[in-house]
């Protein structure tokens, strides 16, 4: 991207057009020969130098960009820059623009990635979204998996924490790989299966059938796959929107300082007693 200075201003990509000293609006900047562009006040190509973003700073003083060094300790901060760099030649980046070739869906997650981190390398980074995005990429390319080879983890993790982006994100676990999943209809990750028979649905596990709907509260058996009517846990307890709930509402509330216990002998919430014991 070309930089040029006009008439001191901190450099800038040219703009579409300026508004001239003697009033005259000028235009069509970018077919403008370099000489041209001279004579009307800019200067440059000009590009902007490499500084340390954590102990320097970078100024312009109206003819160049000068380098200043901040006092004090060094200000930890992702360099988006330096893994945008680093990133494009390990081998994690190779196999996944591999990848990326072999289906639809790859290639849109292998660009939509990149776009984020170049985002992210221009100062917009949308940190949620790559979260979600890094949480995809390891769920579809698992790079967990014993086929492949150690080093591309351990290459991709180096410079994960070198460029401190870990300041800002979590690298997905073994664990995580193993027990959550993707929905690309939906571009959603579901955690673990609550039981195995259930079923992904849209990014949520749904049972093999729903419970009848009779007003009585059931939970499923994993062990006959079938819903059972459970035992409240207290007998004057009722099942409400679907859950056991006491007949009376309980006193406490947000920011309440006192704790409630239900008291089935009298039907009703007491307030909970603390018994400080003596040392």
């Amino acid at each position: 991207m070309l930089l040029y200075s006009y008439k001191g201003q901190e450099p800038d990509i040219i703009p579409n057009a300026i508004l001239l000293e003697n009033g005259e609006v000028r235009d069509s900047l970018n077919d403008l020969s370099y000489e041209e562009l001279i004579d009307l006040g800019f200067i440059g190509p000009i590009e902007k130098p490499i500084y340390d973003v954590t102990s320097q700073k970078l100024e312009w003083n109206g003819s160049e960009y000068i380098i200043i060094d901040l006092p004090g300790e060094r200000i930890e901060i992702v360099d988006y820059a330096l893994f945008w760099k680093r990133f494009q030649v390990t081998k994690f980046y190779k196999r996944f623009r591999l990848r990326s070739t072999e289906s639809l869906s790859m290639n849109t997650l292998f660009t939509e990635f990149m776009l984020l981190l170049l985002g992210a390398k221009q100062n917009s980074p949308d940190e949620l979204l790559i979260q979600h995005t890094l949480n995809v990429i390891f769920l579809n390319f698992n790079v967990y998996h014993a086929a492949e080879e150690p080093e591309v983890i351990e290459e991709f993790e180096r410079y994960f924490y070198e460029c401190k982006l870990d300041l800002k994100y979590t690298i997905p676990s073994k664990e995580f790989v193993e027990t959550h999943h993707y929905d690309p209809l939906t571009n959603s990750i579901a955690g673990p299966s609550p039981w195995p028979s259930w079923e992904l649905v849209l990014a949520k596990w749904e049972p093999p059938f729903m419970p009848p709907n009779d007003g009585k509260h059931y939970i499923w058996d994993e062990n006959v796959i079938n819903w059972v009517e459970s035992e409240p846990p207290y007998p004057s307890w009722i099942v409400v929107d679907g859950k056991w709930s006491a007949p009376i509402n309980s006193p406490s509330y947000p920011g309440c300082e006192k704790e409630y216990v239900w008291d089935e002998s009298i039907t009703n919430w007491v307030e909970k007693k603390i018994i400080m014991i003596k040392q």
